[in-house]
């Protein structure tokens, strides 16, 4: 494939110093006027820091031999994106030291771009300057370069909605929308970031489900639990007396194995790191058996798991198929309702740390959880995180919305509160329901076929369709009890303050959030601690084969029940809505007798039912672009260059495919160029034998190797990246090239293929991805990427816009209107309160909120619905303040 040069004569593919030698540094200095200097300012890691500048040094050194100047990089960053904003508009304020090329929020492209404002250049003009650099931006995804352009509309600027090249336009050669306007280019994007789930692959071999399948909780066994304690580390004892069986095959009321696919399993969860049994945690107050013996009846939540994240299915028939997509369109994937990902997360849990699976896999006695390396001891085994705070609802709650058709804010950034009516300040005769909201307004989505439905989007925090999912949000870590920060086992600073990411590169946590930039951060992880998978993210319970669970209004002595109506998925329109006036329809519809779906589900029901959340589950995405300072255009005299030549080093940091390929294989993230992503996928395939990652090695192993020689040629390669990387550690003077010469270091008796612009490195100035490993380094020198096929599609599919929901703070001015219902560091639900037990005698139903009338300041805790309907007023004032 040749690779597009946006310079004349200029090849970025030499990047032989690139993340060599030590970190940049991150330069403070006043801004000097030297002509022949362009000041770059961005927030990002290390070693992300260190490839940027080095693409700008390589650059500066051959543009500036193509116009005849000595260009100087002053190149400054900051790794705090909170501390970079602050900085970067404390500079447009004072008016000092403002950089020529910076970061740009799509947020502020519209108002910074205002030529009353001035703050950032228009850069289509020079983009339109060559056919490479017009087929460079027409090369990336549409989606994220929609982000940074803008039409004139009177004296305002607007978002544009689409992007065409025309070359005879009304108003000239340019970039038009689809109504005829003609647009500027603000920025062009880094990257097109996505954030769905990923999960621990060790979790879920063949050995590890067959134990899940085949064991009881009942079963006899002597295992240590831990509890941390500020007095020292306790253990409750798991010797397999359960009294009452709190796993139940819900068909037959007989008691069953700890995972049953297809079958609907009734389950009592509680909190065992605390306590031996269900019985047990009920009689000591635990809050979480509490509420299912209230909220049930004692029954327990009813739920039918599908199968496991790493499993795939076959999509055969061609209707489903959309002729466009550039993802395996024959290729499903497991995907998950939210209770069945909680309930998957409290049984896998329970196992790992009731049975002795990781150092007796007799299963009779020993420590529960996982051996944690960092500690060198012991570790319970947690869910995960699934969190709120500042980038929790963006990171974690918003995918869980797109599937029920809910979303936060309206799509012109304008309402998050639904109801006007609700004010969040109610009479003694006001109720629930008088103040939940269902409101819509229209947003067309992608189907599986290609086509479009028209989805009835209810927006705000006090719809009926936010709250649901909200409250399902929090089941996860309330009802199934997966948040290891507040699993109850300890408060958190007795457990070393480990955040769930720490757990889950240690290998104690099975799933976890996923952004493409944490690639590098994750390969830094040795593969036998946690060998990373990509999974959707889950979708609404109305896709639940079958399913009775806690609702979000905590019903008194009432369930919601659901089970998906059987028949087949919807193409187009026909696929159908989760809301509007006729309830749920086309693939969202329910069993007119929900009673009915309580039997055994066959292979074949639970993939005709998977098929049809192929289309539902959503993945956050987002961008930041790089952007060249307006004053740049005002430059005369020697500087006179400047403003063409930062438009210039903008595209080769973000549409140069060589440049592309370096922050790709080094992790920090997925490519701009939509053809380059096609190729990552299909590197194995046919026709690709030129492509773009015709080089790279994977699980499924090299373009030629493939199948069981192809994931030997895998394990080989990194047995010698650890090798490597041990050299690295040890400070080794030697080269990458002199290193693999050697014979010893041969791969199946040839010498490793690896990126020839590392050959003269020194392993001793490997950056390290952690303190304790090289490993990323020496993979991204070998060309190794740890994303199977199923990884790899499932992040095409979100690029492409079948599972994308848009960042809802991408034209919101202020963020703090989103984080108004964060209880993650409070006391007020019962989600983040699992570790405090009822006092005793106290009845759960006593001290949850459950009417509106009722005094918050009564209460321990507040239902999802009670704390939406609330905080919804405070959230709308934040977003119209801009705060």
């Amino acid at each position: 494939m040749k690779k597009r040069r946006l310079i004349r004569n200029i090849s970025l593919v030499a990047l032989s110093a690139v993340l060599v030698g030590g970190a940049a540094m991150a330069f403070t200095g006043c801004k000097k006027d030297d002509p022949n200097e362009l000041h770059v300012f961005i927030f990002c890691n290390d070693a992300d820091a260190e490839t940027n500048k080095r693409i700008c040094e390589t650059w500066a050194d051959q543009y500036g031999d193509q116009i005849g100047r000595d260009i100087k990089i002053n190149f400054e960053y900051n790794p705090s994106q909170e501390d970079y904003t602050q900085a970067l508009r404390g500079r447009f304020t004072s008016n000092a030291n403002i950089p020529d090329i910076m970061y740009l929020s799509p947020k502020n492209v519209v108002s910074w771009a205002n030529p009353t404002v001035g703050r950032v250049l228009d850069l289509a003009p020079y983009l339109l300057n060559t056919q490479s650099s017009i087929d460079g931006t027409l090369s990336i995804w549409e989606n994220s370069l929609l982000l940074y352009s803008a039409y004139a509309d009177g004296n305002l600027l607007k978002n544009a909605s689409s992007l065409n090249y025309n070359a005879s336009g009304e108003e000239g050669k340019g970039f038009y929308d689809d109504e005829g306007h003609k647009l500027g280019i603000y920025g062009m994007p880094k990257d097109y970031s996505n954030f769905s789930m990923g999960y621990n692959r060790l979790f879920f071999t063949d050995e590890m489900k067959e134990l899940y399948e085949s064991h009881k909780a009942s079963e006899k066994r002597n295992v240590s639990s831990h509890i941390y304690l500020s007095s020292g580390e306790q253990k409750v004892r798991h010797t397999g007396k359960v009294g009452t069986p709190f796993i139940i095959n819900a068909v037959t009321g007989k008691e069953a194995n700890i995972i049953n696919i297809g079958v609907p399993t009734t389950y009592k969860p509680f909190n065992f790191y605390r306590y031996e049994n269900y019985d047990n945690a009920l009689a000591a107050g635990d809050p979480i058996a509490a509420a299912v013996d209230y909220y049930s009846l004692g029954k327990g939540y009813t739920v039918t798991i599908p199968g496991y994240p790493d499993e795939e299915f076959s999509v055969t028939d061609t209707k489903y198929q959309d002729p466009d997509a550039i993802y395996d369109k024959t290729t499903g994937h497991i995907v998950y309702t939210y209770a069945e990902y909680g309930a998957l997360t409290w049984a896998l849990t329970y196992f790992l740390n009731t049975f002795a699976w990781d150092n007796d896999q007799n299963l009779t006695s020993g420590e529960g959880g996982t051996y944690y390396a960092d500690a060198k001891r012991y570790q319970n085994v947690y869910g995960g995180e699934q969190y709120e705070n500042a980038l929790g609802p963006n990171l974690y709650v918003l995918p869980w919305l797109f599937s029920n058709d809910a979303a936060y804010i309206t799509t012109d950034s304008t309402k998050v509160r639904n109801n006007p009516n609700n004010t969040g300040t109610f009479g003694p005769d006001d109720t629930v329901e008088s103040m939940v909201g269902t409101n819509t307004e229209p947003v067309e989505k992608r189907t599986l076929d290609g086509g479009w439905r028209t989805a009835q989007v209810q927006y705000g925090m006090d719809s009926a369709a936010f709250i649901e999912t909200y409250g399902a949000f929090h089941e996860h870590g309330s009802a199934w009890n997966g948040n290891s920060g507040q699993a109850g086992d300890g408060e958190a600073a007795d457990k070393g303050n480990l955040s769930g990411w720490d757990y889950f590169r240690g290998g104690a946590a099975i799933f976890y959030g996923a952004g493409t930039w944490d690639a590098a951060t994750r390969n830094s992880v040795d593969i036998d601690t946690m060998d990373f998978g990509q999974m959707p993210a889950p979708v609404s319970e109305k896709f639940a084969l079958y399913s009775e669970v806690r609702d979000a209004y905590y019903s008194d002595d009432k369930l919601a029940v659901y089970s998906n109506a059987d028949t087949v998925k919807g193409v187009g329109g026909a696929v159908g809505t989760a809301n509007g006036e006729n309830g749920p329809t086309g693939d969202y519809a329910q069993r007119s007798k929900l009673s009915d779906g309580l039997r055994v589900y066959d292979e074949a029901e639970i993939l005709a039912n998977q098929l049809k959340r192929q289309d539902k589950w959503g993945a956050r995405m987002d961008s930041v672009g790089f952007a060249a300072y307006a004053g740049l255009a005002d430059e005369t005299g020697e500087s006179a260059w400047k403003a063409e030549g930062a438009a210039n080093l903008i595209m080769a940091l973000t549409i140069d495919e060589s440049a592309q390929l370096t922050l790709t294989y080094g992790g920090a993230q997925l490519p701009n160029v939509k053809q380059q992503c096609i190729d990552f996928l299909n590197y194995q395939e046919t026709g690709y034998e030129e492509g773009a990652f015709k080089d790279m090695l994977t699980p499924d192993g090299s373009a030629t190797v493939t199948g069981e020689a192809g994931a030997q040629l895998w394990q080989d390669y990194y047995a010698l990246a650890r090798k490597m990387a041990a050299a690295a550690k040890s400070g080794s003077s030697e080269t990458v090239a002199s290193f693999l010469d050697k014979a010893e270091n041969y791969v199946q008796g040839k010498k490793a293929s690896y990126d020839p612009q590392y050959a003269d490195t020194q392993l001793g100035n490997f950056l390290p991805g952690d303190a304790s490993t090289y490993i990323a380094y020496a993979m991204r020198v070998l060309r190794m990427v740890n994303l199977r096929h199923a990884d790899r599609d499932l992040n095409i599919r979100m690029q492409y816009g079948l599972n994308a929901a848009r960042d809802q703070l991408t034209y919101t001015t202020g963020t703090q209107w989103i984080t108004v219902l964060d209880q993650s560091g409070a006391r007020g639900m019962l989600t983040y309160s699992n570790q405090a037990a009822l006092a005793k005698g106290t009845p759960i139903q006593n001290i949850i909120r459950t009417e509106l009338s009722q005094k918050a300041t009564d209460y321990k805790y507040s239902s999802p619905a009670i704390l939406c309907l609330t905080k919804v007023a405070e959230a709308q004032q934040d977003l119209d303040n801009g705060v």
